[in-house]
């Protein structure tokens, strides 16, 4: 994929001027309020703080292409707007995020107001104070009392204006809480639920989708809004990134994103779930009531039933695929040995 003569990633690697000073190479740049839409359970949390943890240490996100230019290293504020503690252990990998990185985490307890106006005042003392360049990382900015697109730009920028009135530079990253219209439909600039001229008012938009069957192993990126001065990360194509689990310890795991491929749209586009799932067929999977508790089993049901066993379904799930009651699945199983 090339552009004027130059591939996307020979274009992001461009000499590092003020201008052209990456957070996340070719989506996000330095000094800029930069946004990650998505909706609710996408997983924008593991993405920022896998992000939060390459600008603290100034290396490359993983889920980049290797030969992209690594995140500019910066002090680290981490505003976390919903409860976090549990999933610090459960998703996060607490020491890896904690104490192996110069995170500085703010979390509910620590400011003083839930509302909007009141994280924005929190912010502009912060930059008031700051003495380094400085990414501030806000998840998810929608939990606040009173979020409007065009207030929280506002406000946060003029808490950019306060620290570069002391030399140094202040960036934003915020995630917000924002549905498509329909899922996987094309996207073109901010085509999304709440989607308002506020979003446009940002210095970069970057949709986080997800994909559109059960299949939780994938997630997509895309530019709704690229960064001022500097093309469409890829030509505008969607990044690939599959999830990973990386297990820490027996009851610590850390999930993040790995780069797999880059696309055009309608090709990383799933394809809607087919009509038969599972092995069976959309009239056994109907949602009717199940059946008498008694219901014999046929050597045809029994065969349907071993072979979701096998699969690792659950007794409620299969008796629900075949409209048979739980109580049947289960006098089955025992009657087998299983």
């Amino acid at each position: 994929m090339t552009l004027n003569g130059c591939s996307s990633v020979e274009l992001f690697n461009r000499p590092r001027t003020e201008k052209n000073r990456w957070v996340v190479c070719g989506y996000m740049k330095v000094g800029q309020v930069n946004l990650i839409v998505a909706g609710t359970g996408a997983g924008k949390t593991i993405l920022m703080v896998q992000i939060a943890l390459a600008v603290a240490k100034g290396t490359r996100p993983e889920f980049l292409p290797e030969d992209c230019s690594a995140s500019v290293r910066q002090s680290v504020k981490y505003y976390r707007l919903e409860d976090f503690e549990d999933e610090l252990e459960g998703k996060y990998g607490k020491g890896k995020v904690l104490y192996d990185s110069s995170i500085e985490w703010f979390l509910p307890k620590d400011l003083p107001s839930s509302t909007l106006a009141g994280l924005v005042e929190h912010i502009k003392a912060l930059a008031d104070s700051l003495t380094e360049d400085t990414v501030v990382f806000i998840d998810p900015a929608t939990k606040l009392d009173g979020y409007k697109h065009t207030e929280f730009i506002k406000g946060v920028e003029e808490a950019m204006a306060i620290a570069k009135a002391r030399n140094v530079t202040l960036t934003i990253i915020g995630t917000v809480h924002l549905d498509e219209i329909k899922d996987w439909s094309v996207l073109t600039n901010c085509d999304i639920k709440g989607g308002d001229k506020g979003l446009q008012q940002a210095g970069s938009v970057t949709a986080l989708r997800r994909e559109r069957t059960n299949v939780e192993e994938y997630r997509f990126l895309q530019c709704l809004k690229e960064p001022k001065g500097s093309p469409k990360p890829f030509n505008g194509d969607v990044l690939v990134m599959k999830k990973v689990h990386e297990q820490l310890d027996d009851s610590n795991k850390y999930l993040y994103y790995k780069y797999d491929s880059i696309k055009p749209e309608v090709q990383a586009r799933p394809e809607k779930p087919k009509a038969q799932t599972d092995g069976v067929s959309s009239t056994e999977a109907s949602s009717e009531a199940p059946m008498a508790p008694n219901q014999k089993v046929t050597p045809e049901v029994a065969r349907k039933i071993e072979e979701m066993l096998a699969r690792g379904m659950s007794a409620n799930k299969i008796a629900s695929r075949l409209r048979l009651s739980g109580k049947t699945i289960s006098r089955y199983k025992k009657s087998q040995g299983i």
